[in-house]
């Protein structure tokens, strides 16, 4: 297993380059920065996702509504030296409309993609597990089958182990309309619906599971959320199936939104707790085997309360969180190796002292990180469009080098808000 590499003064060179905008292992003279990329801010695609295959440009996935319809189609775009270029993504075989929230990377660089369809025009709304894979660079629609009932599904999260007919390939959602949770099982090609000890026998008070990773152990860890209880919901797989283990104490009503592993094995989670109306966003350290949650703090360069929707990290252990804040701004914070420290995109710099205007409502929903100069962050807006119906802009930042300016002076971190215990 890779250890961390950062140590000593190139550590403590990373620390300064974070409270400025990244980890360095940058050119001289530079700051790493995060440049929002208006390539398709004007598009209507929501984007939710983003992997990064090795050897292979990015791909980041989620769906679009075009307009004069009410359906919502799956998308994908992958980043090319020319800018961002959609893929073909074939309608579902249902018909339906579509989201696509979740993917993840085989050992083979293919790309799963996951979430659900709806039917509109039924009432209620019924959904429907939704999954796609990449191979060679065409998508193709993977049918769920042969597990019963598939009414009221949508998947949420991907994991996958192994290579060609090994492969192994876990995802996690709600059932019951968003109930409950739910972990299905893809091997040997063919579905299974996993047994999930279920947190609570209230279904008037709904649980999640939203994100899945794969362990260095072998083991399966997800994480969701439960309004029942403090800790959200957290479940575990040795081989044995899946078992429930207590959460962080102390967070009433969280929701888990994403766990990835650092070089070291390490999990690192992320979510957010209800604070007064709106959400609070919650960083957490803690083993692969789901237990020994510990908080870690976030150094503020914004005020108001921030929300996390993602984290990533790459070979050598650069990670990054993303997610939004108050006013309708992303939210960026990275880390190497213990603390986090929170990033102003750089379009929110120029705006400072140009007429430069800030994208509106930008919420960051996806994240990957290819080294300690490169990584990307996506996500969307949305608002009501003049027929009343939501309507989304695509938001993509990019990380990368640029020359230090007079823009990059700083100010004292404001103080964190408060988080609910």
């Amino acid at each position: 297993m890779r250890r961390w590499l950062v140590h000593g003064a190139r550590a403590a060179a990373c620390a300064a380059a974070l409270l400025l905008g990244g980890c360095s292992e940058k050119p001289p003279g530079t700051i790493l920065v995060w440049r929002f990329s208006e390539h398709l801010a004007a598009r209507r695609a929501a984007l939710t996702s983003v992997v990064a295959p090795p050897g292979q440009p990015v791909v980041a996935t989620g769906f679009i509504r075009p307009e004069g319809t009410l359906t919502t189609f799956p998308i994908a775009y992958t980043r090319q030296a020319s800018g961002w270029i959609g893929l073909l993504m074939p309608v579902p075989a249902s018909g339906a409309s579509a989201r696509l929230l979740g993917s993840a990377l085989t050992d083979d660089g293919d790309v799963w993609a996951c979430g659900s369809t709806n039917d509109i025009l039924t009432d209620p709304i019924t959904l429907l597990p939704l999954v796609y894979r990449r191979t060679g660079g065409s998508w193709a629609e993977v049918p769920v089958t042969g597990i019963g009932d598939l009414h009221g599904i949508e998947l949420r999260g991907v994991a996958s182990i192994g290579s060609g007919a090994s492969e192994v390939t876990r995802f996690v959602g709600v059932a019951n309309n968003g109930a409950t949770g739910i972990a299905l099982t893809l091997a040997d090609g063919a579905w299974s619906r996993d047994t999930l000890p279920a947190p609570t026998a209230d279904l008037d008070r709904p649980w999640s599971l939203n994100a899945i990773v794969h362990r260095p152990d072998g083991g399966w860890l997800a994480l969701g959320g439960r309004t029942d209880a403090p800790g959200g919901s957290v479940y575990t797989d040795g081989g044995h199936g899946w078992r429930r283990v207590d959460g962080p104490s102390g967070y009433p009503a969280l929701e888990f939104t994403t766990v990835a592993l650092d070089p070291d094995g390490r999990a690192w989670s992320g979510g957010n707790v209800p604070a007064g109306d709106s959400l609070q966003g919650v960083l957490f350290r803690g083993d692969a085997a789901g237990g020994h949650f510990s908080e870690v703090s976030v150094t503020r360069r914004s005020p108001g309360a921030f929300r996390v929707y993602d984290i990533a990290f790459d070979a050598i252990g650069h990670g990054w969180a993303v997610g939004g804040r108050s006013g309708g701004l992303p939210f960026i914070a990275g880390t190497i190796g213990e603390s986090w420290t929170e990033s102003i995109a750089e379009i929110e710099k120029e705006a400072q002292t140009t007429d430069t205007p800030l994208p509106s409502g930008s919420v960051l929903y996806g994240c990957c990180v290819l080294d300690a100069q490169t990584a990307y962050a996506v996500g969307y807006s949305e608002m009501r469009d003049i027929h009343n119906e939501f309507e989304s802009e695509t938001r993509i930042f990019e990380l990368g080098p640029r020359p230090v300016g007079e823009i990059d002076a700083l100010s004292p971190p404001p103080t964190a808000p408060h988080v609910p215990r």
